[in-house]
């Protein structure tokens, strides 16, 4: 893969280039009157300036990098009324389907680019994939044993309860069977 030479943007000072960023964020002023004060401070400096193509083509690539943080931001509002009862294992299942996202991405990416991916690149993908799909197997096999072993203790707890509070022991073990039941399920 090769490396993205600097922009002019790129290579300016942090301090330059974070008020740049903020300007386009805000969009208080146009691209034009952008270019005009930079241009006119690094004049005054006697560094090289900016052209209007160069901050055309950095301010489509942070628009683009803007646009995928606030559609992440979208689906995670999205997905915290979903989360509820089991947020742990749900936020895990996310993880895993956002992290299968941007491996099919990267992979698309790779697909598409000018000069073929290194095998290094393809072997990191294709391992990061299998362990995540172990990762995702374990993390399921562990939650059905939960569901079980609370099962069982529920059944144990249900046995006791229906002695106290008088139930034959055919009751107690239709509830027993049922609560088992919707751990199998």
């Amino acid at each position: 893969m090769t490396r993205r030479v600097l922009s002019s943007i790129d290579r300016l000072r942090a301090d330059v280039k974070a008020r740049i960023d903020a300007w386009l964020r805000v969009k208080q002023l146009t691209q034009l009157d952008i270019l005009a004060v930079v241009n006119a401070e690094l004049a005054g400096r006697g560094a090289p300036t900016i052209s209007r193509s160069g901050l055309s083509r950095y301010a489509q690539r942070l628009g683009k990098a803007g646009e995928k943080i606030r559609e992440t931001n979208a689906v995670a509002r999205a997905w915290v009324g979903e989360l509820g009862a089991e947020p742990e294992s749900r936020t895990g299942e996310l993880l895993v389907q956002t992290i299968r996202t941007l491996a099919f991405d990267l992979g698309a990416t790779l697909a598409e680019a000018d000069t073929p991916a290194s095998a290094p690149v393809i072997t990191a993908l294709a391992r990061s994939v299998r362990d995540l799909e172990i990762a995702a197997k374990v993390s399921a096999e562990r939650e059905i044993a939960i569901r079980k072993e609370t099962a069982k203790r529920a059944a144990e707890v249900v046995k006791g309860a229906g002695r106290k509070a008088g139930l034959s022991a055919e009751a107690i073990a239709t509830i027993q069977r049922d609560i088992l039941g919707l751990a199998a399920a």
